[in-house]
């Protein structure tokens, strides 16, 4: 089929595939480019060969300037049906955010729109659940790698609170206000290691328990493909603490 755009709300939806087959009823969200690249790992994993059914634009988003062709990065979220009833949905580009929490005055009129109008979107499409895949820094240093599950609907949740940034707390607590079933899944992570292989395995069985196909050729793929990007970078920064002149 050739490609369409759908105008949603605030957001236009480009269709890869045809949209009368796409009737999630749970759908997986991660942030791709979150600190150890865990949910994204193993989003390669549940993704596998799987393209996406379509993708979602804003002008809210946060896109570089500069990209490539052919084949460039989508400016876009995508949305992947890995099941008959279960999606993946990916952001890619979210609004920059800094670390300190008084630092971010204008982020969330930037990025609530953007939120609720995907939420909206899924719902319409029939989506009844979201499980919001994260992850956590370890900050005590006895602290193993541990996966924490938070049922908003339910009211089951761990024991100690999960600090989270957006969107991960965000997009899960405005689904439990349309009435809808939110979970948050977050995996915590030893910082000192760029990728925790404790705290992926522990994510990987995770998913593969509740029924997920899982693709560890693609997972793992992918895992190296961050790897030698973290190599290049450290190399990068090496070289400029000896003399940044020298890659000019």
């Amino acid at each position: 089929m050739s490609n369409w755009t759908e105008h949603f709300k605030s957001l236009d939806v480009i269709w890869r595939k045809e949209s009368h087959t796409f009737s999630p009823k749970v759908c997986y969200i991660y942030v791709q480019g979150e600190f150890g690249f865990l949910p994204y790992i193993c989003a390669s994993g549940l993704a596998g060969k799987i393209t996406p059914v379509c993708e979602i634009m804003s002008e809210n988003m946060s896109v570089e300037p500069f990209n490539r062709l052919p084949n460039p990065v989508p400016p876009s979220w995508g949305i992947t049906q890995i099941e008959k009833n279960v999606a993946l949905l990916s952001i890619n580009h979210h609004y920059p955010m800094a670390m300190m929490p008084d630092s971010n005055p204008d982020i969330w009129g930037k990025s609530y729109t953007l939120m609720r109008d995907t939420l909206q979107f899924l719902a319409q499409h029939g989506c009844q659940q979201i499980v919001f895949v994260t992850s956590m820094t370890i900050t005590e240093a006895e602290q193993q790698a541990d996966l924490y599950v938070y049922d908003i609907k339910n009211n089951i949740h761990p024991e100690s609170p999960l600090m989270l940034a957006l969107p991960a707390w965000a997009m899960p607590y405005m689904w439990d206000g349309m009435g809808k079933a939110a979970t948050v899944l977050a995996v915590s992570q030893d910082e000192g290691q760029f990728i925790d292989m404790d705290a992926y395995k522990l994510l990987r069985e995770y998913l593969i328990a509740v029924g997920l196909d899982y693709d560890d050729t693609h997972a793992e793929r992918t895992m190296k493909m961050v790897q030698l990007v973290q190599q290049a970078y450290d190399q990068t920064t090496a070289h400029e603490g000896f003399g940044g002149s020298d890659l000019q």
